[in-house]
């Protein structure tokens, strides 16, 4: 069944993340519905999602966008980011519509 979230207001702690938009959450992945968001506050050098279906998934790394990655398929790992360095910040993903999420994994 697919339900609407508000993102929260303010900062979200590390290591947590929050749902905005449409969301289908099912036993193992999430299904993305209108205005689909993730965000996510984050410590690591790499982020990879396994991602399926077709569309796109907009990343942005503290307000900044950062590229566009292109899902057609099967599910697979996607890089997200690599930054040189450690570092914190706060990801936010922008899906479309019919794309599903599995697992996060980070570097």
């Amino acid at each position: 069944m697919e339900w609407t979230y508000t993102m929260p207001r303010g900062s979200l702690g590390l290591d947590t993340f929050a749902y905005g938009g449409r969301w289908t959450v099912e036993g193992e992945r999430i299904v993305a519905g209108h205005n689909a968001r993730l965000a996510l506050q984050f410590q690591a050098r790499d982020i990879f999602l396994v991602l399926e279906g077709k569309g796109t998934v907009d990343v942005s790394v503290d307000g900044s966008r950062v590229r566009s990655v292109a899902i057609s398929g099967l599910p697979r790992l996607h890089t997200l980011v690599r930054f040189p360095e450690l570092r914190r910040g706060l990801l936010e993903l922008r899906f479309s519509p019919g794309v599903a999420a599995y697992a996060f994994t980070f570097g």
